[in-house]
């Protein structure tokens, strides 16, 4: 279905003398994590969640054990999912400034429209440590094409 976004989580396991263990990721900016990412075009869930796996663990052995379920998630009518990355421009024509990208998966809120355009705000918080922290913002226009 046109508009929505795959998203996979891996939950990556070790035996050790200890018994099972779970691989756990420290990212820089949003603390203690595990390998999740979204789905880009053309990719199956299962080939999305292995290749977010190895890109983020380093690890190259890994093996789908079990599939754990899938669950719908719906934001409110403010909010957008980008479908393919986008740039982001000035105004709402493609001929001005486009002076970021948006990548596909990030979740904007939308703030008005224009000319075949959309105006969206990404911002990117800290989740760690506490308190939250906004560490960046971007408001701008992209194509309405990009839902």
């Amino acid at each position: 279905m046109e508009g929505l976004v795959g998203k996979v989580t891996a939950f990556v396991t070790r035996e050790s003398d200890r018994g099972r263990e779970l691989v756990l990721l420290e990212h820089p900016n949003a603390g203690i994590q595990i390998p999740a990412g979204t789905v880009e075009p053309g990719e199956t869930p299962a080939q999305a969640v292995m290749r977010e796996a190895r890109e983020e663990t380093g690890l190259d052995h890994l093996s789908i054990r079990r599939y754990l379920g899938r669950r719908e998630y719906i934001r409110g009518p403010e909010w957008r999912v980008i479908a393919r990355t986008t740039k982001v421009y000035a105004r709402p024509d493609d001929a001005t400034w486009d002076f970021a990208r948006l990548r596909i998966g990030f979740w904007v809120t939308l703030e008005r429209t224009a000319h075949g355009f959309s105006q969206v705000t990404y911002k990117e918080m800290d989740r760690w440590p506490d308190p939250q922290y906004r560490t960046m913002e971007i408001t701008g226009w992209v194509p309405d094409a990009r839902w």
